[in-house]
């Protein structure tokens, strides 16, 4: 390399191998980026990122070494630009040093707030040359545009373009230019003169590095096209820049260009754009797309997140994925965004209520952590363990890592990330009250609800009730995100003890539920209200009104009835169409509200007064309402109601777990599961009125329906229900005066038995009593019935029969259920386009009308996944029934195929008798006491196991 004076500096050309600079150890060089985005490493080894986060302004600085490699990131040729500069002092060199370093760290795409600034301004040298005043104003320039404080961005770029100017660097003058004008498009506000005339000017120019500078400036035109409702325009503009990119071989700069322009636009306009395919196309249209992983993986990431937020989270999780593939591909820095991979996916989950699901996800982020991950990633990580924990109740491990991650944050320079680590320790904290608030004396709006919040805690612990309800209120004002909102409101409710906050916000999320476009983001709509379900439950006493109980605990229940009301027809129509007008999830939960789509209806809660005539004779209904600190018991019939106070939900999860390992095998003790369901009883039946009914009607949730009613004994009593009572679990409590009359006779029935053929030790047994199970029915209903089984018996035809009006459905296959992980539970199926089965969730048929009459689910596990925990998860079964099914029957554990030789029978000669589907919970009785009375299946492991749903319609 030819020698270089002072001050002088020259350009070098790059390719995707890369060039060495050496004998660089007597003077310190700047090395700087020009155009395509380069690379430096010292080793060949470990590659880092010329340029800053978030810009094209790139360089580094080097002494004692005696060598550098510089290559292209994506792009065969690219130049660069080698300066040296001989009066750098060892001040400049330290403060330019660990501003570099800064940049290096700073992970913006986790945690999503800008490095500190104060750490600029306490350690700027005394007198700045030149362009280290200019490398300061653009850096902060940048940082202030990812705080989204764009107003004094915009002064700060401006700053930038001046001193820029005056040195007559204008590559980076342009891309200060670039951000300025995007800033001021961005607030809505017009170009000065001058800046036209600059904007003017470059578009005029020649060379090279000027094209690739005004083709950003191009984009930024472009969006402001798009804003502004100009379609076909737009579209005809966008084009036009990914020309331009593609003829400079900028296919990085492209994509990142893409995901740019998605993350600026609104979310309805980013889902309308990727609705075009537009995108996708352009993705076609790329050479050799492996070597653009990262950037490839960045666009996925972006696409992800325009899904997630506007509740497509079948699409989201697809480029999830797609993302991950992406990143683990990717040669260099894959560990890093396989990490926020699994960060993006734990937050999610456990905003909705899967701890377990987000842990496993956290756990596989720890996977790719080491001593060389840049230290705020791995603070990160442990934030999120942290928040994690302290959402599973973990308060104490919650703590222990909150500080660890602060400790991180701090030595990085991360102050703001620092305080909010150390907020979030104190906050999981049992006692409050000698809280000091002026440890946050100069708090950024970010923490002012969660203060709010804490000030309201310490002063109900120090016995101040007026001041805690005004503080909690302020939280619930200030609330920026639905998080902090859900936890002012769970504290409001159980410091005023009524029903109203309750009431207002289970509507709120009714509403919200009722605009999702699909029935899986309807659910845990609902259910993201949990807490302040619980929060009311415990704020209960049992004087309480039961009509307001009543209309609460229905209108709260995440297990609400929720269903299609288009036709099957019409549904992949509504599908395709639905993108312009959706709101995101968290948008949803504090922002105005929008037209709901007609795919779902507000079901209109019954009264009290109305549900009590619609009761059977002699029936009793359980709306079973569990709490942190109590629960509650309303218990109704056509002649009265009574609320009872029962212990918290630990205590009744516990006996739950208890019966369950109980009936776990037909070989453990029958003393020891009538020990455990007569303890479970004495919980749940406590105060309970009058005898044993005819019919029990149990409002069916997460703890409800995973609980073997009929093994419990009614109090007085040693016998289990299964001898005096039908039971069914209620999922559809609503007012529906178009419903149609139950179908009074046995129409149609198939019989689905799918046939499984892969080999290998994974492989699904076939069921060889299948063919023998439909013969048994046949005879006992009377009725001939239709068959599709073997390859036959495919999600399609699943799904077209349970759209199908009045159909009765058996199925006999394999069943899969996981609680621990959303969507794990459902049939496994014949797979018409391959060997090996084809699983079937319930996530999957959460759009579809489901109009059967009846469905028998003989499935090993149909009815579990709603197992007694803290999980989300629907049980196949509970989900089949809230979708449309007017009467679901299932097994809460496998139970055998000779088994089913005896209680299938019973059933459908039961069932027979009148042929009405109405009569399927006395059959279930039937078919349980069918074993009951059997010498080879009274262990209750065998009849216990099954269950009923039912959709209850005035």
């Amino acid at each position: 390399m030819a020698s270089l004076g002072c001050n002088e500096s020259i350009k070098l050309d790059i390719n995707l191998i890369g060039i060495e600079i050496t004998e660089l150890n007597r003077h310190r060089f700047i090395v700087s980026e020009i155009g395509a985005e380069a690379e430096y490493s010292l080793d060949q080894v470990t590659w880092q990122p010329l340029a800053l986060p978030g810009t094209r302004l790139g360089f580094h600085l080097f002494e004692d070494t005696s060598q550098v490699w510089i290559r292209s990131s994506f792009v065969p040729n690219a130049n660069v630009m080698l300066g040296k500069d001989c009066k750098f002092t060892d001040k400049d060199f330290f403060w330019i040093s660990n501003l570099q370093k800064l940049a290096e760290t700073h992970d913006f795409t986790i945690g999503n707030r800008p490095a500190n600034l104060a750490f600029l301004n306490s350690n700027v040298p005394e007198k700045l040359g030149d362009f280290q005043q200019a490398l300061l104003f653009h850096f902060t320039a940048n940082q202030l545009y990812l705080a989204r404080d764009f107003k004094k961005a915009t002064v700060y770029f401006k700053a930038a373009m001046s001193a820029w100017m005056a040195l007559q660097v204008d590559e980076y003058y342009i891309s200060a230019l670039v951000g300025y004008i995007g800033l001021i498009q961005e607030l809505g506000e017009t170009l000065l003169n001058r800046e036209l005339e600059l904007y003017s000017s470059l578009r005029k120019s020649k060379t090279t590095s000027s094209r690739y500078f005004h083709n950003r400036l191009h984009s930024i035109e472009c969006q402001r096209i798009f804003s502004s409702g100009k379609i076909i325009a737009s579209r005809k503009c966008f084009s036009e820049v990914l020309e331009v990119y593609i003829a400079l071989n900028e296919f990085g700069d492209a994509l990142n260009s893409v995901t740019s322009m998605l993350y600026a636009m609104e979310i309805s306009s980013q889902l309308s754009l990727l609705n075009s395919g537009e995108l996708f196309d352009f993705l076609s249209r790329i050479p050799d797309l492996k070597s653009l992983n990262i950037s490839k993986g960045r666009f996925f990431l972006k696409v992800y997140d325009t899904y997630r937020r506007s509740g497509y989270f079948g699409e989201a999780l697809k480029f999830l994925e797609r993302a991950r593939e992406a990143f683990s591909e990717s040669t260099e820095e894959s560990a890093n965004w396989l990490v926020h991979i699994e960060l993006n996916a734990s937050e999610i989950q456990s905003s909705f209520g899967l701890e377990e699901q987000a842990m496993a996800a956290i756990v596989a982020a720890t996977k790719h952590i080491d001593r060389h991950s840049p230290p705020t990633r791995v603070a990160s990580v442990y934030f999120r363990l942290a928040d994690n924990l302290e959402r599973m109740g973990r308060s104490e491990e919650a703590i222990e890592w909150f500080l660890k991650s602060s400790a991180i944050y701090s030595s990085s320079e991360r102050l703001l990330d620092s305080q909010l680590a150390q907020l979030s320790s104190l906050e999981s904290q049992t006692d409050v009250s000698k809280f000091d608030f002026d440890r946050f004396p100069n708090s950024e709006d970010i923490f002012e609800s969660r203060l709010s919040l804490l000030r309201a805690r310490s002063f109900a612990q120090t016995g101040q009730h007026a001041d805690a309800i005004k503080w909690a209120e302020q939280a619930r004002l200030t609330a920026q995100s639905p998080t902090q909102r859900i936890n002012s409101i769970a504290f409001l409710t159980r410091q005023l003890g009524n029903n109203k906050l309750l009431e207002d916000f289970s509507k709120q999320l009714s509403m919200q539920a009722d605009q999702s476009p699909t029935a899986a983001l309807a659910y845990l709509t609902l259910r993201s209200g949990e807490k302040v379900r619980r929060a009311w439950i415990d704020s209960l006493i049992a004087s309480t009104e039961p009509a307001a109980v009543f209309k609460t605990a229905l209108l709260a229940t995440p297990a609400r009835f929720m269903t299609s009301v288009v036709s099957p027809q019409k549904q992949v129509e509504i599908v395709a169409k639905q993108a312009a007008g959706e709101q995101g999830f968290l948008a949803q939960l504090t922002g105005p509200q929008a037209k709901p789509p007609e795919r779902f209806k507000a079901a209109r809660v019954p009264t009290l007064a109305q549900f009590q005539a619609g009761l059977p004779e002699g029936a009793q209904a359980l709306l079973l309402l569990p709490g942190d600190k109590q629960s509650a018991a309303l218990w109704l019939s056509r002649e009265g109601s009574k609320l009872v106070i029962l212990p918290a939900r630990a205590s009744i999860l516990a006996a739950s777990l208890r019966l369950n390992q109980a009936l776990a095998s037909p070989q453990s003790a029958p003393k020891a599961a009538e020990a455990a369901a007569a303890g479970l009883s004495g919980l749940l039946f406590a105060g309970a009125p009058g005898g044993a009914p005819k019919q029990l009607w149990i409002l069916a949730d997460e703890l409800s329906a995973a609980i073997p009613f009929s093994a419990l004994p009614w109090p007085g009593s040693s016998v289990p229900l299964v001898q005096s009572t039908d039971i069914s679990l209620m999922t559809g409590v609503r007012v529906d005066p178009a419903s149609q009359a139950p179908q009074a006779v046995l129409g149609k029935p198939t019989f689905f038995a799918p046939a499984y053929t892969a080999a290998g030790a994974d492989a699904l047994q076939s069921l060889e009593f299948a063919g023998l199970e439909r013969a048994r029915i046949e005879r006992e209903s009377a009725k001939i019935w239709g068959a599709l089984t073997g390859a036959n018996a495919t999600r399609a035809a699943f799904q077209d029969l349970i759209q199908t009006p009045g159909a009765w459905l058996h199925v006999a296959a394999h069943g899969k259920a996981d609680p621990g992980v959303l969507g794990n539970a459902g049939l496994w199926l014949a797979n018409s386009s391959g060997p090996d089965a084809d699983f079937l969730s319930w996530l999957e048929l959460g759009n579809i009308r489901n109009q059967a009459e009846l469905m028998v689910l003989n499935a090993c596990q149909s009815a579990t996944g709603a197992q007694p925990s803290r999980q989300a998860n629907v049980s196949f079964a509970l989900a089949m029934s809230t979708s449309g099914a007017n009467h679901v029957v299932a097994a809460l554990w496998p139970v055998s195929d000779v088994a089913s030789g005896t209680w299938i029978p019973a059933f459908y000669r039961q069932l027979g008798q009148g042929g009405h589907a109405e009569q399927s919970a006395s059959a279930v009785r039937q078919a349980q006491l069918s074993l009951y009375h059997s010498p080879h299946y009274r262990h209750p492991f065998y009849w216990a196991s099954l269950v009923h749903f039912r959709k209850v319609v005035f």
